[in-house]
C-alpha cells in the first residue's frame, strides 16, 4: 500500500441564520460584569468616603451608607464613563453597519 498523507480539511465558519445566539450570550455575560464592577466601585466609594469622615468602613457601614448629592454625582460620572468604555466598540460596529 502506498503511503497516503492524511490532509485535513478546514471548514469554513458555520452560516447560521439570523444573529448568533453566542454573541448574545457573550454581550449578557460582559453586561453582568460591567454591573458588578460597578456596584464594586460604588462599595469602593463608600470605604473611601467613610474612612476620609474618620469612620470605620465595616461591612454594615458600607452596606447602610448614604451618599450625598456629590457622591451621586461622582458615581453617575464613574458609571456613564465605565459603560461608554465597555459599550464603545458595539456603538462602533453599529454605526459601520448602518
Amino acid at each position: 500500500m502506498a503511503n497516503r498523507a492524511h490532509t485535513k480539511s478546514h471548514r469554513g465558519r458555520r452560516l447560521v441564520p439570523g444573529p448568533d445566539p453566542r454573541v448574545d450570550t457573550l454581550l449578557g455575560m460582559v453586561m453582568a460584569l460591567t454591573s458588578e464592577v460597578s456596584m464594586l466601585r460604588e462599595r469602593l466609594d463608600a470605604h473611601e468616603s467613610l474612612a476620609a469622615s474618620g469612620k470605620v468602613p465595616d461591612q454594615d457601614a458600607v452596606d447602610h451608607y448614604q451618599p450625598t448629592e456629590a457622591d451621586e454625582s461622582r458615581r453617575k460620572q464613574y458609571r456613564d464613563r465605565l459603560i461608554d468604555k465597555v459599550c464603545r466598540p458595539l456603538v462602533a460596529s453599529g454605526q459601520q453597519d448602518g
